[in-house]
């Protein structure tokens, strides 16, 4: 049979029930994502550009707080982690909290997913932990943070803010220590997190908790 080149391509995609339409949206996404970071299965990531220190701080109590990153590409997690290195009588959560301009100085920012807050960090215990989300989270190209939220004082590694893209709609203020990228709200301890950060949302350019997310699946 004598098909020319665009027919054999379209029976081919209406065999694997796809349409020209529909490759050409799948190359210019994969065009558009081209030299973005991979985030590799089984890999660790807190989805910012550059590395501040990493040292040993005393993690603020009854204060949801977290470092900004940027999600380039499409990914799912399955976990997040935080090595403790002091010890005290309490617990930790964790979270990863997604942000949108409302138009504010500091915008919206919505919980996503949390640690089991059925299996918190003892933080009477010193270690690495990787505590698993209630439900694996798929995170779309956007601003996000990975936060804590801490019912003790303990010392744990913590990255200092550093020169990364801002998050969209910021007003891009810049402390002496780089881009104040951390965002904080008060909220008493409890091992389910708030839904979302209620006023006063804080940023600072300061120590933050180093919390990784355990990459699942890249797209």
């Amino acid at each position: 049979m004598n098909l020319n080149t665009n027919a054999a391509l379209n029976q081919l995609l209406d065999t694997e029930g796809l349409n020209t339409n529909a490759l050409v949206n799948l190359l210019a996404d994969a065009a558009l994502t081209a030299g973005l970071p991979d985030y590799p299965i089984g890999s660790d990531q807190n989805f910012t550009s550059t590395y501040g220190t990493i040292s040993n701080q005393v993690v603020q109590i009854n204060k949801v707080y977290g470092y900004v990153g940027i999600v380039n590409k499409k990914v799912t997690i399955s976990s997040l982690g935080l090595r403790t290195v002091g010890t005290a009588v309490g617990n930790i959560v964790m979270g990863i909290y997604k942000y949108t301009d409302n138009g504010t100085a500091t915008g919206q920012w919505d919980l996503v997913e949390q640690t089991d807050p059925t299996s918190p960090i003892d933080t009477s215990v010193s270690g690495m932990y990787n505590i698993g989300l209630t439900n694996p989270a798929v995170l779309d190209v956007g601003v996000y943070a990975l936060c804590i939220l801490s019912s003790a004082s303990i010392t744990a590694n913590q990255q200092i803010a550093t020169s990364v893209s801002p998050f969209l709609g910021h007003s891009n203020p810049t402390g002496t220590t780089g881009y104040k990228n951390v965002i904080s709200a008060n909220f008493t301890y409890n091992a389910t997190m708030p839904a979302q950060l209620t006023s006063p949302v804080g940023t600072a350019s300061s120590y933050a908790p180093y919390v990784v997310a355990k990459v699942i699946a890249p797209i």
